[in-house]
């Protein structure tokens, strides 16, 4: 921001004050939040003992959550004119394209490229972490300790919060109007596989508030925003639920070539070997690893530098977010032609301690 402001005032500015304003509204005042937050809370790690209370300074941070209600607020606007500006200013887009953010402190050397999107997310994404750790100060908290009361107010705060702004921070929940004067909403959406013509294939689908819509994912370059290619849809007034006694027996799947099947073997192999080495390397102390999402663009443009066996992946992987690497190894064995837990052991029971059934011991 620093770097903007100060041509703002030139005679070739970048972006006038009043589009950094609009783009990086409120970050400032989040950043004094923080900065608070950090600089009172790193001493009393720094000298902990039993004693020690922390609970009012993370229930102070979630007080002040209402700076974060109004960068929600003004975020789709943030977008929009950052879009624009990229698009009327060749030396803004390169900056855009161009982003870097900083490691942890122990691994100063490490830079993780990212879009202008992804980067005006952080904030939000920095309350959806904060209140994983809250969930984790509370699981080591004892009931009797002074700060477990705080701890509590804190992670309700923060909750409610993100309930309040999830449908504000995902511009795919806006409802729209059909060309029938019908109002149409996304009421959730994620993935599938789906067993079509005796094959298993990985789908995307979307619940509308009329109509049910499974498409495909397009790759994409790194930055562009998600395609997809729609299969089918069916109007919800369409769907029939059969009782289990008319419905059809699961279709049988065609085994998969074994040669084919070893390439895929060896291929997950090397790819979870590397990414295992990057998530020991700088994702140990990352809050909700494997757990929370990589940008989708990211992890396919990994994945596609991994099926072409690219010389640059080693280079793409430590320039790449750690959610975005984890994540890429969770495509892989979501795009199995057999899950891990094979079609054949799905009507089993979890073995406990001794299975016993027959489809566990053949």
């Amino acid at each position: 921001m620093k770097p903007l402001k100060a041509t703002a005032t030139t005679s070739q500015p970048v972006l006038t004050i009043q589009q950094i304003e609009t783009i990086f509204y409120k970050i400032q005042d989040i950043y004094e939040i923080h900065k608070e937050f950090y600089d009172n809370l790193c001493p009393k790690v720094q000298q902990w003992d039993s004693q020690v209370t922390m609970g009012h300074l993370f229930q102070k941070l979630a007080s002040q959550l209402g700076v974060y209600k109004a960068f929600v607020d003004n975020y789709k606007v943030a977008l929009e004119t950052a879009e624009k500006c990229s698009q009327s200013n060749n030396q803004f887009q390169k900056i855009s394209e161009e982003l870097k953010v900083k490691g942890p402190k122990d691994s100063k050397d490490s830079h993780t490229s990212v879009t202008m999107e992804a980067l005006l997310y952080k904030p939000i994404d920095r309350v959806t972490r904060s209140t994983l750790v809250l969930h984790d100060l509370l699981k080591h908290t004892p009931v009797d300790h002074p700060d477990y009361p705080l701890l509590q107010d804190a992670l309700r705060i923060s909750q409610n919060f993100l309930s309040s702004i999830n449908e504000d921070i995902d511009p795919r929940r806006t409802a729209v109007t059909t060309p029938k004067g019908e109002t149409r909403q996304l009421v959730k959406d994620g993935f599938l596989v789906e067993v079509s013509e005796s094959s298993r294939k990985l789908r995307h689908v979307f619940l509308f508030t009329d109509v049910l819509l499974c498409a495909k994912l397009k790759k994409t370059s790194a930055g562009k925003h998600q395609q997809y290619d729609c299969k089918w849809y069916i109007p919800l007034a369409d769907l029939v639920f059969p009782s289990p006694e008319e419905s059809e027996a699961s279709p049988q799947v065609h085994p998969f070539p074994d040669h084919e099947l070893e390439d895929m073997k060896m291929k997950i192999s090397a790819l979870k070997s590397e990414i295992q080495k990057e998530v020991e390397k700088r994702g140990i102390e990352e809050v909700g690893i494997y757990r929370i999402s990589g940008v989708a663009t990211d992890i396919q443009a990994l994945k596609a530098v991994f099926d072409a066996n690219n010389k640059d992946i080693l280079l793409m992987l430590s320039d790449m977010d750690i959610n975005a690497i984890a994540g890429t190894l969770k495509l892989y064995f979501r795009e199995l032609p057999e899950p891990l837990l094979t079609d054949r052991l799905r009507p089993c029971p979890t073995p406990t301690s001794s299975p016993s059934s027959s489809c566990w011991n053949t």
